[in-house]
């Protein structure tokens, strides 16, 4: 799909243009237009767009894509606690072996400074990939540096550092980790 490929290019309003209606009645098309606005930084648009999605019954394997992207316009628009609420059924679900979830989580609860809630949830990532890991470490490192551990802190940001410089896409995945 055309809307896909734009937005894996990072190019979300070329993606809005090109959804035409047929493709908006279905869950994946309605997602792929939530998606671009979100990244097109229509918050409030692509947070409505979710929303129907999460409480639509045949949302499906969509679903925890759905709740990141509310959660995501949620915490834009200034919604912190409601992001956490979104996000609380996939962190309950014992099942769920996506780490965003728990990673999103954590960084929400670092920024209304529920450290403990953060460390928690940092605890439960298991098994990232590369850049999750990459993520967790700089969630990890924030934290250490709020508590006023500086030692701990260089010591992840370095981490980061370090293993994001041998990818080579340092300056780009640094970006996404909102350091």
């Amino acid at each position: 799909m055309l809307a896909k490929c734009l937005l894996a290019t990072s190019q979300p309003a070329a993606a809005l243009q090109v959804l035409d209606s047929r493709v908006l009645n279905s869950i994946v098309g309605r997602s792929l237009n939530a998606e671009a606005l979100l990244r097109s930084g229509r918050w409030a648009e692509a947070e409505i767009m979710w929303s129907e999605i999460v409480k639509d019954p045949n949302a499906g394997g969509e679903i925890v894509e759905a709740r990141l992207g509310l959660a995501e316009a949620q915490q834009q628009l200034g919604a912190s606690h409601e992001a956490l609420l979104t996000l609380a059924p996939l962190v309950k679900d014992q099942s769920l072996t996506d780490a965003r979830p728990f990673l999103m989580a954590a960084e929400l609860e670092l920024q209304l400074s529920d450290f403990k809630g953060a460390q928690d949830l940092l605890a439960k990532v298991n098994h990232p990939d590369r850049f999750q890991a990459a993520q967790k470490e700089a969630l990890s490192g924030r934290l250490s540096l709020v508590t006023g551990d500086l030692d701990a802190a260089e010591k992840s940001f370095q981490q980061v550092l370090t293993s994001q410089s041998s990818d080579g896409r340092d300056a780009r995945a640094l970006r996404r980790l909102r350091c």
